[in-house]
């Protein structure tokens, strides 16, 4: 993780805490999630799921 800029390091953390409280880890809900949760990336951006797809891979 040092290697990540913030935004990576946020969305990394949004993802692991979508992981736990949504018990899931399909990408293609983690907008809905995102939208009621507050999110540890830069300014709370919302990635879309092809974004988290990408970053993921």
């Amino acid at each position: 993780m040092k290697r990540w800029d913030d935004r990576g390091k946020g969305l990394h953390l949004d993802l692991a805490a979508y992981s736990v409280i949504a018990e899931s880890n399909a990408a293609q809900h983690f907008p809905d999630y995102a939208y009621n949760y507050p999110m540890m990336t830069l300014q709370n951006k919302i990635y879309s799921d092809s974004t988290i797809s990408r970053f993921i891979r």
